[in-house]
């Protein structure tokens, strides 16, 4: 067997090549019953080929056009072809081997995807060769035009095994296409076959943004955000594409945004006139007051087109939802007069402060032009100073407090300003009237009652000296009338010690005295021993009615009714 035409003069035995077929046969009978034949099913042809005789010599030879393509061999193979003659017993010889390669490449699912492709995406392309060889010469190769997406016309895929070949890599900015794109494939010996693929879309064409038209607005007017305003969000293409838009924050949950954008929120479409035309979107939210202060807070809006390409627009806004802290309560009140000149002054704040702050250089206190000396001690709570001057007030003068900016909260954040308010003091009494009681002896006074008749009652001690007097000392009462005019005056007790400390008037016009006794005689009975607790009953005339011991044989004392 010999090559005879080689057609694409490439050595080898390929598809629209002549190759001659010969063989020498002889036979001593009458004649061949059936002649020299071969086997030519292996390249798509007879499997019965009968080889013509040469002139009269023992020749037979055919020159046979390869013009039949295999489906799957030979596939560059050595391959050789039986010969057969039959006169009674078949006589079969082989030819010679030579490479072959009829087959044709085969190609199938020429695929793109995804279907739609955005920026996002990545363009995956592929055919199977289902003829595939891998040599000689390279073997198989496919290639793609990719110059309707702005690629090259002529980019080589890979082969990736399993008869497959593929390409891929991440879409063109800003293109727009909806077709198929041509493949083809080519083995080393045959002419390139084309194959179309699936229709698909590309855009990798971003939401056409309206940069100025999107914008973040404090409805209020404020240049900073501040506790209830109303933040209106407004997004705005110039060129309609189905979009969506969100708008996001993470700071701005709820509180102090409501409703949150913490989380990607969808705003809603508020105008629209179509496709390609001018599209607007809009969301409010409602501040409240929290922890956050922020000079540059970042507002995201993602815009999302029909095909999911996605464009991030960021604007900033000036936030401080922080209230200053302020004071809520005042003792003495501003502006209020006849206030004793030995009051505490006492601040409340609206929320825990910061105690290092609360001193007497941030909080002063003066009558006039001069500073008025104290200290101040705060609660458990920190929301009150109380200021205690280291002497009483000034009687009759105006008195002044400054709590100055540098007051802060726990949290570092300062009053809004600076604050000064003034109340007055009572004028400097005058006495009406005074008196002295008493004996030759020390007497002393410790409570003081009004009478049911306009009068006083005072009760004390007596050391000695006083008229009526019974022992060492003695508890002492004295009753006036309401211009200090003397009544009566009474020593109650025994031969040691007792005292008065505390009086109350009674209805009947008399009083009730109580303190303690140490005593077992005079006016005195009872007694459980040592210093015991003492009650006694006066009436209007200043006589004993009633006394009572109370105690145990240790001390005891009664201080007040």
């Amino acid at each position: 067997m010999v090559l005879l035409s080689d057609n694409d003069a490439n050595g080898y035995v390929t598809f629209g090549d002549i190759i001659r077929i010969s063989c020498d046969a002889t036979y001593a009978g009458v004649g061949w019953e059936d002649a020299p034949n071969v086997n030519l099913s292996g390249i798509g042809l007879s499997p019965n080929f009968y080889l013509t005789r040469v002139g009269t010599s023992s020749t037979y030879s055919s020159d046979i056009l390869l013009n039949m393509w295999r489906p799957t061999t030979p596939n560059f193979t050595l391959r050789n072809f039986n010969v057969q003659a039959f006169a009674g017993t078949a006589d079969n010889e082989w030819t010679n081997s030579i490479y072959c390669d009829i087959v044709q490449v085969d190609g199938v699912n020429a695929i793109v995807s995804p279907a739609t492709i955005n920026q996002t995406s990545n363009i995956v392309i592929r055919i199977d060769d289902n003829s595939y060889q891998n040599s000689p010469n390279g073997g198989t190769v496919a290639t793609v035009d990719l110059s309707p997406i702005g690629g090259s016309s002529n980019t080589t895929l890979t082969y990736i095994g399993g008869n497959r070949f593929q390409f891929s890599q991440t879409p063109p900015a800003g293109l727009a296409y909806s077709g198929n794109l041509t493949m083809t494939l080519k083995d080393p010996f045959h002419p390139a076959k084309t194959y179309q693929t699936n229709t698909f879309v590309i855009d990798t064409i971003p939401s056409f943004t309206d940069v100025g038209g999107t914008t973040v607005q404090i409805m209020s007017g404020n240049a900073i955000a501040l506790p209830g305003d109303v933040l209106r969000f407004t997004a705005k293409v110039t060129a309609f594409d189905n979009d969506t838009v969100t708008v996001q924050n993470t700071s701005l949950t709820n509180p102090p945004a409501s409703p949150s954008i913490a989380a990607a929120s969808s705003m809603t479409l508020t105008q629209s006139n179509g496709l390609n035309q001018p599209a607007a979107w809009q969301t409010d939210v409602v501040l409240s007051e929290f922890s956050l202060q922020n000079t540059s807070l970042p507002i995201t809006f993602t815009f999302t087109d029909k095909s999911g390409n996605v464009s991030v627009l960021t604007k900033y806004i000036s936030i401080d939802l922080v209230l200053a802290p302020t004071i809520v309560n005042k003792f003495p009140n501003a502006d209020t007069s006849n206030n004793h000149p030995n009051s505490a002054i006492t601040l409340e704040f609206s929320r825990a402060m910061d105690p290092s702050t609360l001193n007497i250089s941030n909080i002063t206190v003066a009558s006039g032009a001069s500073n008025i000396s104290g200290t101040i001690t705060i609660d458990p709570t920190n929301t009150i100073a109380t200021f205690t001057p280291d002497s009483d007030l000034p009687y009759n003068a105006l008195i002044t407090v400054s709590v100055s900016a540098g007051v802060k909260d726990v949290g570092g954040v300062a009053l809004a300003t600076s604050q000064t308010y003034a109340f007055s003091t009572i004028m400097m009494p005058e006495i009406q009237w005074q008196k002295c009681f008493g004996g030759t002896g020390q007497d002393q006074g410790f409570d003081i009652a009004l009478s049911q008749d306009g009068g006083y009652v005072f009760t004390g001690l007596n050391f000695n000296g006083n008229p009526g007097s019974h022992g060492m000392v003695d508890g002492l009462a004295i009753k006036s009338d309401g211009n200090g005019n003397l009544q009566w005056e009474q020593c109650f007790g025994g031969a040691d010690v007792e005292v008065f400390e505390d009086v109350k008037s009674t209805t009947d016009g008399g009083c009730v005295a109580c303190g303690q006794t140490n005593s077992t005689d005079g006016d005195v009975s009872g007694n459980h021993g040592g210093n015991d607790a003492w009650v006694v009953k006066i009436d209007v005339n200043g006589n004993l009615q009633w006394q009572k011991c109370f105690g145990g044989s240790g001390g005891e004392n009664f201080s007040s009714i």
